[in-house]
């Protein structure tokens, strides 16, 4: 058989992850999105070693995940070492147990090498298309350099807007192109 029908009454269980995230794909993108909602996963230094990721919606290749409002999730840094630098990511994590069909998300701290140079590289990561049956991806959120035993972080993701946001943004578009037309 190959129509299908989603979101229709069929008389048995039939919505899979795999038919949502085809929708959310063709809705929002096959990219990696940050969502706006929640605390947008913003990160919260707690200790040089402790780092609070807060509330947020993602989308990454059609899978949602999230940490719900209100909550959060810790991410522990290894120590850093005197007069040392190293770069670390923060990613979340998708991965996929093929044998037992089971999806799962976790953010997870990926480990860079130390360097006496300041110009640290940032630790590779697997970068899979989960679309197209990857079993793993990595959608990186921040960066952690370390300098010594002090850690600053840095945000990789935007936050992608919304639809009411950016049909707000082509109507000001359109008051600026009916004024400039009036002039």
């Amino acid at each position: 058989m190959a129509v299908e029908i989603i979101t229709g009454h069929t008389g048995k269980e039939h919505v899979t992850a795999e038919a949502a995230g085809a929708l959310h794909a063709g809705v929002i993108g096959t990219g990696k999105y940050v969502l706006a909602g929640g605390d947008q996963f913003a990160a919260e230094i707690v200790s040089n070693n402790l780092i609070k990721i807060k509330s947020g919606e993602l989308v990454n290749q059609g899978r949602h995940m999230r940490i719900p409002v209100n909550s959060y999730e810790e991410v522990t840094i290894q120590n850093g070492t005197q007069k040392m630098y190293r770069s670390d990511l923060i990613v979340m994590r998708y991965k996929k147990n093929t044998s037992l069909q089971v999806e799962s998300a976790e953010l997870v701290v990926i480990k860079g090498k130390a360097s006496s140079s300041i110009q640290t590289s940032v630790p590779s990561y697997v970068n899979g298309n989960i679309l197209s049956g990857a079993t793993q991806d990595d959608f990186p959120l921040y960066r952690v350099s370390l300098s010594g035993l002090t850690i600053s972080v840095t945000k990789l993701f935007s936050v992608s807007p919304t639809i009411e946001m950016l049909s707000k943004r082509i109507d000001d578009i359109g008051k600026v192109s009916t004024a400039k037309l009036l002039t």
